[in-house]
């Protein structure tokens, strides 16, 4: 086997000091030496990637063809075209690796993989799923896996990477805001999806890709959005960096990382405005006692290490760590528990300065040991960093002299700094990789190496058995399920098709106020020992992907009605499975059934939405018997199932309501209508009351402005029973007066289920259920 040339070297050179220790005689050097020559220069590493490239090129030209004329193939030949595809890929993989051609190899197994991520997204294609997005995306990590560690390609390593970080991304979407949500599972498989790589880099010395791991826990900080984010997730890089001995390449980009996170955080929190402070820690941080345990454990460990091998750097790069996460905890614990603030932010601005300081000055010493520029240039930014923020906070009380004198401070210290690079005291520290590696692993590697073919194979089987898995489990309603129609309605234009989707919506996705009380009434029976507050919102208790039934029965004209929702499976009658949380397409719903989008021929997609937006379309799906659906057709109706719903403004009354925000309600009795309006006669017409209780008043009123605003109800239709309408707010000029903006509708009671009313940008102003 060849190996790259700084690899080569290595062995060369400690293979000298084995026989000169008298581990190896001269002969025996030479017999290493020769099994493991340098790889010739058109095998290196640009050659490499300019070929992977070029592959990758062909592939992606390969599947436009495809996807050109997909729509003209059926669904068994659209299958045979994925399924071949894959073995036609992955099999040019195995035949370069059995001929040993290591680099094609790993290109070809590449593309397979690539392939095999695009074979999960066409056969979701082809059945219409609009499932839980993020589980294919772990699906395709997980099976890659294999080929990166049989192959022990940095490349696959690197896409494994990239996955596990997109997964994460998309698990956590939209939620990770809700301060009661840490994801402990989800940070937990993200870090368990990284430790092939991991081993992979320790165990090869490869500096890229730890680097690359290293820069993989950005993904931790972006789950959280900004929002209450645990304090170790900023501390954890440099605890890991703190692990490496100093001069190790290795542990450069979890040092950067870690600088800047532990940065980001001190400098906060040793703001001297305690008021900046305590909006910080209230809004960002936030503790986990499990994760922030284990990351001071890392710390304390770095630092007994570290020790051991006499290396003070290191050492203080732990303990700096550690102090940033006790600073970072004590912030965000005085938010919830401490009532003693005042003094503890004292303590905690007085941890924060000391912190930052001294990770300034340790990375100035390790780069004047390293005589390295950048570890230098970090601890001097970070120093200067510290020395403008609190200049910031004390700006005031200085004026002008004090400006002066604090600029030229700064500008004093990094004179210094610059004489001290010139003049380095430290010892110099050479560059070198430790090696990590357990003494069972290396022979535990050459007994799997025995039988690598087979396990090359079983990777593949693996792929073929969850694509394979997918068409079974699928196709299923479509084959056995019992038919069922479902009504489509409109969608918000901002919400129109992507690609080649048509995106659906139904009745039953958006849940009504009293419909959320039930569920969680339901949940906290299902739940006695759940502690929530009495009017805590659904979004907050129901776990995202909580199941849901939905109840359904067939109309006399065969479209399908929808039952009240419930937590416990229906033992009799036909219902849909569905699931808490908004889906990939139809945003702003509550529930999912994974039946949310369809794809269409290209350029056919513009007339089926013009149907669904007309109320003309239904939805044909098959539903087995534990409530999973699957999509089966769409048809179009020459009577909408949407029938625009009968209305008329309300003329001559006023609002008499005394508020200060809008207001938006249901008028259902003659007492309430009293209590709202005044009549106000106009041109010697008198006003007319609404015929209760045959008839209902719909008010929307804004508070009081000098601005000429105009208040209209748009949209408004009945489906399945429920009306729906959007309210749009049309303001003009400035006024010399002021006025309340109001607008209100009648509407005729007979048939009515419930209310739904939104906004311009879609967001619920009201939800009510008039009848069962």
């Amino acid at each position: 086997m060849s190996l790259p040339k700084g690899f080569r070297e290595w062995l060369a050179k400690e293979s000298a000091a084995w026989n000169s220790d008298g581990l190896i005689d001269a002969g025996q050097r030479e017999r290493i030496l020769n099994r493991y020559p340098e790889e010739s220069a058109d095998s290196g590493a640009l050659a490499f990637a300019l070929r992977t490239l070029a592959v990758l090129l062909f592939g992606a030209a390969l599947f436009l063809v495809i996807s050109h004329n997909w729509a003209d193939f059926s669904r068994e030949g659209q299958l045979a075209v994925v399924f071949s595809a894959l073995a036609a890929i992955q099999g040019a993989g195995i035949y370069f690796f059995l001929k040993g051609q290591e680099r094609s190899a790993i290109i070809g197994h590449l593309l397979g993989c690539l392939m095999y991520g695009g074979g999960i997204a066409l056969i979701g294609q082809i059945y219409h799923l609009d499932a839980h997005a993020p589980d294919a995306i772990l699906a395709w990590c997980i099976f890659t896996i294999p080929f990166a560690l049989l192959l022990d390609a940095t490349v696959l390593h690197l896409m494994v990477i990239a996955l596990a970080g997109t997964w994460l991304s998309m698990e956590t979407e939209h939620y990770a805001w809700r301060s009661p949500v840490l994801y402990h599972w989800e940070r937990a498989t993200f870090l368990l999806l990284l430790i092939p790589s991991a081993l992979a880099a320790y165990r090869r010395a490869r500096p890229a890709l730890a680097g690359a791991l290293a820069w993989s826990t950005l993904f931790l900080w972006f789950m959280f959005a900004g929002f209450h984010t645990p304090a170790h997730l900023f501390v954890l890089p440099l605890a890991l960096a703190a692990l490496h001995p100093t001069g190790d390449p290795r542990g450069r980009g979890f040092r950067f990382i870690g600088t800047l996170g532990v940065g980001f955080v001190t400098l906060a929190l040793g703001r001297l405005d305690g008021s900046n402070y305590r909006s910080f820690a209230e809004h960002f941080l936030r503790h986990d006692f499990v994760f922030s345990t284990l990351t001071a454990g890392l710390a304390v460990w770095a630092i007994v290490r570290a020790r051991q091998r006499q290396d003070s750097h290191a050492a203080w790069l732990g303990l700096v760590a550690l102090l940033a996460l006790g600073c970072s905890l004590l912030g965000s614990l005085s938010v919830d528990q401490f009532k003693q603030r005042d003094s503890l932010w004292v303590l905690i601005v007085a941890i924060a300065n000391v912190t930052t300081l001294l990770l300034a000055v340790t990375l100035i010493r390790q780069g004047l040991g390293e005589k390295r520029l950048r570890p230098y240039a970090y601890g001097a930014l970070v120093f200067l960093a510290w020395l403008t923020w609190r200049y910031v906070d004390i700006e005031k009380d200085l004026g002008y002299l004090g400006m002066a004198g604090i600029f030229s401070f700064i500008g004093l210290v990094l004179f210094g700094l610059a004489m001290v690079w010139r003049q380095p005291r430290e010892a110099e520290i050479t560059e070198e990789m430790p090696d990590f590696r357990p003494a069972w692993l290396e022979p535990a590697v050459a007994k799997l190496n025995t039988i690598q073919r087979p396990l090359i194979f079983g990777a593949l089987a693996l792929q073929f058995a969850v694509l394979g898995w997918m068409v079974y489990n699928h196709s299923r309603p479509q084959a056995s399920g019992e038919r069922f129609l479902l009504r489509c309605e409109p969608v918000d234009p901002r919400d129109l098709m992507k690609g080649d989707y048509v995106i659906l919506r139904y009745g039953f996705q958006n849940l009504t106020d009293s419909q959320r009380r039930d569920l969680l009434k339901e949940w906290k029976e299902m739940h006695p020992s759940l502690e929530a507050e009495p009017d805590e919102s659904l979004s907050y208790v129901l776990p995202k992907d909580t199941r849901i039934f939905i109840p359904l029965r067939k109309g006399v004209d065969g479209i399908a009605d929808y039952g009240e929702p419930t937590l416990k499976r229906p033992t009799s009658g036909p219902f849909l499975q569905t699931r808490f949380g908004q889906s990939n397409w139809a945003w702003g719903t509550d529930v999912r059934a994974g039946i949310e989008s369809y794809y269409v021929a290209e350029g056919t997609g513009l007339e089926w939405e013009k149907l669904r937006n007309k109320g003309k379309l239904l939805a044909e799906v098959g539903i087995l018997p534990n409530g999973q659906a699957g999509l089966i057709s769409l048809q179009a109706t020459e009577t909408g199932t949407l029938r625009a719903f009968t209305h008329r403004s309300l003329e001559r009354f006023f609002v008499t309501l005394k508020a200060d925000k809008p207001v938006t309600k249901l008028i259902s009795t003659e007492a309430d209508f009293a209590a709202t309006f005044h009549p106000a006669p106009l041109n010697g017409q008198n006003a007319v009351t609404p015929k209760f209780p045959q008839e209902y008043v719909l008010l929307h009123t804004l508070p009081e402005t000098d601005v000429d605003t105009t208040i209209l109800f748009t949209g408004v239709r009945l489906t399945n029973g429920h009306l729906h309408a959007e309210v749009r707010v049309i303001r003009g000029a400035k006024q010399t007066f002021t006025t309340r903006p109001q607008a209100a509708i009648i509407v005729s009671a007979q048939d009515l289920r419930g209310v739904s009313l939104r906004d311009e940008k879609g967001e619920r102003l009201l939800e009510v259920r008039t009848r069962k």
